[in-house]
Order: C-alpha cells, then structure tokens, then sequence
C-alpha cells in the first residue's frame, strides 16, 4: 500500500464515478499541501470481468505544479478484499469485523458522526497495548466510521486504529 504523511489542506474533489471502455470505474482522491509542494493520494478500483481491481496512487508537485514524482500500485487479489489498510488504519472484511465487534461489545459508542470509548472499551484497549490518551491528544480525530469499498459498509477510521499496536494485533 502506498503511504502519505502530510496534512489535508482541503477536498476538491473526492469521489468521481466514470465509465471506461467497458468497465464502469469509481475513484477517490484527496489534495493535500505539503511543505515543498502539493500531494495527491488517491484510489481508482475498476469492476473487471474478473472482479474488482485497485489501483492507488501518490503524485507530488511542487508549487508551481511541475511532477516531482508519481507511485502506482495495482492489486487484484482475494487477500486485498479480507485485508488491507485503508490510509493507514485497517480495512477490508478484517476491518468490517473489528468495527463490528467493538460495537457489539459495547467497547465504541456512536457520538455525532464519530466514535467514542466506553469504559469498558477503554479497559479492553488499553490491555492490547494500545496508548489511548495518545491517540486521544492526537490531532487527528479519535475514532470514526471509514466507508469501505469492498463491503459497502464502514471499517474504523481515525488515531485509534491506526496505532502499531492496533494494526499488528489484528
């Protein structure tokens, strides 16, 4: 999976549906500033005859919008559909059940259009090594519902999920 460390300046757009060729395709992509320049981080998935593929991407600019650099990856594999990150939080059926489970066991609750700990959630956490008050202090929001594509329904987003304990846990 690619990797992008810099902070959003803002969305212009997000999602576009297209049709290429014949096979209907959907893209997300996100435009964010970073200090030498600009960055676009994005997913393309195409729906195929032998069912979906992803490309994902990372181009960098600088100011005056010149290419400093361009990643691709292609992946087209059933392990991409139980498992993968999405940004850098997990994803995929994986990610679905982990949702699904601390929801379940009443470790998250819904608040706004966000997550929050439980007590009992904030016991079970912190036992699996995870440092909560440092996902909590971080500048990112804590926890919240991240649509996946493959499921069609949302895998957990946020600084909670995306700490290493959490990630080699599961």
């Amino acid at each position: 999976m690619l990797k992008m460390k810099a902070k959003p300046v803002g969305r212009l757009v997000t999602t576009v549906l297209w049709q290429w060729m014949r096979e209907p395709g959907l893209e997300h992509f996100e435009l964010f500033r970073e200090r030498t320049g600009w960055a676009m981080y994005g997913t393309i998935i195409v729906l195929g005859q032998n069912g979906p593929a992803v490309v994902e991407y990372t181009i960098r600019c600088d100011n005056a919008w010149r290419t400093r650099n361009a990643n691709i990856a292609r992946h087209r594999s059933p392990e991409l559909i139980f498992a993968r990150t999405c940004y850098d939080h997990l994803a995929g059926e994986l990610g679905v059940a982990i949702l699904s489970g601390l929801l379940r066991m009443q470790y998250l609750e819904e608040h706004s259009a966000n997550y929050r700990l439980t007590s009992k959630g904030q016991a079970f956490i912190t036992a699996l090594g995870i440092d909560v008050s440092a996902a909590l202090s971080s500048r990112r929001r804590f926890a919240y519902p991240c649509l996946d594509w493959s499921e069609r329904v949302p895998h957990l987003g946020g600084a909670l999920c995306c700490s290493p304990a959490m990630v080699t846990t599961f």
